[in-house]
């Protein structure tokens, strides 16, 4: 649950950061956006997977956090019930939650025709606008 956003334009700029000895992987975060928030630690966060395939997520703070979770961010991931939760790249690669002092939901993957047909293509986009082919 970091609580300092480092904003970056660049996929080589954001790993950069991650390499850096000053960065700390429990407080630092690599964004690509600013989110108007200031940030506090989650007091609690339980991520377990369900059928489906879904992940669920259980987390409560005194007021906004971010979670990094352990998996790949996509458009394609989707948060059900939207109850204020956010989902937002950070790290480079991984899938950030943004949530205001509870959540409780479930993160699935949605892509084709039941799901988002465009998904993929907002994924490219994010790709190329981060130059993420020249990071490695």
């Amino acid at each position: 649950s970091p609580t300092i956003p480092h904003r970056v334009k660049t996929a080589s700029e954001g790993l950069a950061l991650l390499a850096a000895e000053t960065f700390n992987i429990k407080r630092d975060a690599v964004v690509e956006a600013d989110f108007g928030w200031d940030l506090v630690p989650a007091t609690s966060a339980i991520v377990t997977t369900e059928l489906g395939p879904a992940l669920r997520v259980v987390a409560t703070s005194e007021s906004r956090s971010l979670l990094a979770l352990p998996f790949e961010f996509s458009h394609c991931l989707s948060v059900e019930p939207n109850s204020g939760g956010r989902l937002v790249p950070v790290n480079v690669q991984q899938t950030g939650l943004l949530f205001d002092r509870t959540i409780d939901v479930r993160i699935t993957y949605k892509f084709g025709i039941f799901g988002s047909s465009d998904c993929r293509d907002l994924d490219l986009q994010r790709a190329n606008s981060l130059s993420l082919r020249d990071a490695y």
